[in-house]
């Protein structure tokens, strides 16, 4: 069993793997290094060693107020350009509302003026035709009985009239409430669309 084993990882091995140099290699460096001590080094060398380390954290401190100069321009500048952008965004909705309310205005108009002329027309032509029956003449020849039957229908067929003409008016009227109510949800959402 521990030869299939020793098969097994040597599969694993590359050709130049030498387990006693890699040993002799971990033995001399296995100890850690640590930090470099000053205090072996004589004046000239703690001086050069105190310069240059001053001169890195300089050069750190400088790169850093650098980079924090940056930014705080780059914010200024976002924080200048929405700003910029809140005002014209501003403007615009100012803009955009006062175009839906002289839109709704003049629609409130249109419907109205709308409701106005059918009724109009329903009242023209309820008229006319009241005219008309009242213009047909019931003949002389006939009797009594049949005159009184005859301008019994005529008013029957002007009292259907003037209640057809009615309701007429009053679905007009119904539709026009209607147009207006759905007009006003419809500006009430582009309102509420237009804010956002």
């Amino acid at each position: 069993m521990n030869n299939k084993v020793d098969d097994f990882l040597q599969h694993y091995a590359s050709q130049y793997y030498d387990p006693v140099k890699a040993h002799e290699y971990y033995m001399r460096n296995r100890e850690l290094k640590g930090r470099r001590s000053t205090s072996d080094l004589n004046d000239e060398g703690k001086e050069i060693w105190s310069y240059t380390k001053n001169e890195i954290k300089s050069e750190k401190k400088e790169v850093s107020n650098q980079q924090k100069e940056a930014h705080k321009q780059t914010v200024t500048e976002l924080r200048n350009n929405a700003a910029a952008t809140r005002k014209r965004i501003t403007e615009r909705l100012k803009q955009l509302n006062a175009i839906l309310k002289e839109r709704a205005a003049k629609q409130r108009k249109d419907i109205s003026e709308k409701s106005k002329s059918d009724k109009k027309q329903i009242e023209d032509k309820k008229s006319a035709e009241i005219e008309r029956l009242q213009e047909q003449e019931i003949p002389k020849n006939v009797s009594a009985e049949n005159r009184a039957r005859m301008i019994a229908e005529r008013k029957e067929k002007i009292s259907k009239l003037r209640e057809s003409a009615k309701f007429d008016k009053e679905k007009v009227s119904d539709n026009a409430v209607n147009d207006r109510n759905t007009l006003n949800e419809s500006v009430k959402f582009e309102k509420e669309f237009a804010a956002r």
